[in-house]
């Protein structure tokens, strides 16, 4: 078990107890163990688990603080493609909402500054917005 010990602000993370989780639990761990990846060969996208964007009991514990983000999962293979290990990655909202924004930039600089962006999970429940005033 590895993980980073300090935030993108260098703040450190609680990480001590990391050691006693058992992974086996979590659906990113099992669907990724279990080769259930998020793929589409047309758009070259294989691969990897992506989970769904969820407020994340680790992340809380690491934090201090609740955190919405979604896991990412793909298995480590020896020269043989036999599974050694499996890497997960945690990220929070930013970098989704970075892209939003860039997205809504290229838009508006096209003359669409009326353009909104949603984002919406598979059960039609929205997640992240923005717009011209901004996106939450």
């Amino acid at each position: 078990m590895t993980s980073s010990s300090i935030d993108a602000e260098g703040k450190q993370l609680k990480t001590d107890f990391l050691k006693s989780v058992d992974f086996n639990q979590y659906d990113w761990f099992k669907n990724t163990k279990n080769g259930k990846y998020v793929e589409d060969f047309k758009k070259k996208i294989f691969g990897a688990y992506v989970g769904e964007v969820q407020l994340d009991d680790i992340a809380k514990k690491m934090y201090g603080k609740d955190r919405l983000g979604m896991m990412f999962g793909t298995l480590i293979e020896d020269e043989y493609g036999d599974p050694i290990a499996i890497l997960g990655a945690y990220s929070n909202m930013r970098w989704v909402e970075n892209e939003m924004t860039n997205l809504y930039n290229v838009l508006a600089s096209n003359g669409m500054n009326s353009a909104e962006i949603h984002l919406i999970n598979k059960a039609g429940k929205p997640i992240a917005f923005f717009g011209e005033s901004g996106g939450y």
